[in-house]
């Protein structure tokens, strides 16, 4: 079952529209989610949520929409009335907490859910799906609006003209010559370090550089996100046809949940053969991953059986403890070295990581930003045999960095 959650209300719309005249077998289930408390509204649960639906669901032919509210919506054909109640119960038992699943006295409260069989009702679903893509549609030129008298701390002001130069530039730099290697190695029996893949990436300093010196790419998370979106084209093209020069060896590469549902990669995917595609890991920002969790799950879930391995990236020890890999359904995680947190190895910090640690898999942990051997020693300590860094380059001898 399809999890949409970019312009979702839209989609809804559309569909319900296209489907006017064959809407007898439909129904739409609208879960008004936006109206639980606070403490209810988090990724979190919807995870859970949408999780629990595409279970329920897996043999039925219809999709989930998640809203820019929080509302959730499932289209669903030939839904059997005893199915359809099941979910319901189960997604009201997810909230049963709530006032909005269950009354004070124990009813089940009417306001959670809204059942629309489409042969009745499409034309109050239609109505109400309308409602909800315009207001969807309100909320993001708010946001819009906001982010654009917005000015980056630290980076300057940025407007059209510095867009439009960052836009050609991207175009026309030879992205190649920013692409760097770096392994990632296992620690071995005997204390030497084996390379597992490379990581492929893209130096932010050097493409600053070849766009536009005077704009820092990393002030702004939205100027970023475009950016890094359209150097994962561009990188997604040149390794499409030159995978027997980059992708002799396993690599990881470094992707946007966004990119990973394009055509882009789409194309990319198709001219692999599957002993190169079990070969490659797919780094995802831990912070892209939880901006759309519906998103970032259909795409986990797309690639994996495509059979790429999935990493999250971007984990502090701060929030290395606050993320599960198994429910999270990544291969791999990678936790960001910190100075500070090799001064005292009994202290409560460093038992609650190392206890995170043994909870993801200690061969599942990448500990990267080793620069120096302490590093790999703390991350020994805690029983991390996976390490990525500056000190490992020198141990390995890789090739020069760029083009290999």
């Amino acid at each position: 079952m399809l999890v949409f959650a970019h312009n979702a209300e839209a989609r809804l719309a559309e569909t319900l529209g296209e489907m006017r005249e064959q809407r007898a077998s439909w129904t739409v289930v609208l879960f008004h989610l936006s109206q639980l408390m606070k403490q209810y509204k988090n990724d979190y649960q919807i995870n859970i949520a949408v999780n629990l639906v595409k279970d329920l669901l897996r043999e039925d032919d219809g999709a989930i929409y998640l809203f820019v509210d929080g509302n959730l919506a499932v289209l669903c054909n030939n839904l059997h009335p005893a199915l359809l109640n099941k979910l319901i119960f189960q997604l009201r038992y997810l909230y049963m907490d709530d006032p909005l699943a269950y009354t004070p006295d124990g009813a089940e409260n009417p306001a959670f859910c809204t059942v629309y069989p489409l042969a009745e009702r499409w034309v109050e679903c239609m109505r109400d799906a309308t409602r909800f893509m315009t207001r969807a549609a309100r909320s993001q030129q708010v946001q819009q609006e906001r982010a654009a008298q917005a000015i980056p701390p630290g980076g300057g002001y940025f407007g059209v003209e510095q867009l439009a130069a960052i836009e050609r530039g991207l175009q026309q730099a030879d992205i190649m010559q920013a692409l760097h290697r770096q392994p990632v190695c296992a620690i071995t029996a005997d204390g030497s370090f084996r390379r597992v893949f490379d990581e492929l990436y893209i130096s932010v300093a050097q493409m600053r550089e070849m766009l536009h010196p005077e704009v820092d790419l990393l002030s702004n998370r939205w100027l970023f996100k475009y950016v890094t979106y359209s150097l994962d084209q561009r990188v997604l093209g040149r390794l499409q046809t030159n995978f027997a020069e980059y992708l002799v060896s396993p690599v990881s590469l470094n992707m946007n949940v966004e990119t990973l549902l394009s055509e882009h990669f789409r194309a990319f995917d198709e001219v692999l053969t599957p002993t190169l595609k079990v070969a490659i890991v797919l780094e995802i920002p831990v912070v892209d991953a939880f901006a759309d969790m519906a998103a970032f799950m259909y795409a986990r879930d797309t690639v994996q059986k495509q059979g790429y391995r999935v990493c999250i990236d971007g984990l502090s020890t701060q929030s290395f403890i606050h993320v599960d890999r198994i429910r999270l359904g990544a291969d791999l995680m990678k936790l960001q070295w910190n100075a500070d947190s090799k001064e005292d190895l009994t202290s409560e910090a460093n038992r609650t990581l190392s206890a995170a640690i043994r909870l993801c898999g200690n061969s599942r942990v990448i500990l990267c930003r080793c620069d120096t051997k302490e590093a790999v020693e703390y991350g020994q300590s805690l029983g991390i045999s996976l390490f990525q860094g500056r000190y490992l380059d020198t141990l390995i001898h890789p090739q020069p960095t760029g083009k290999n």
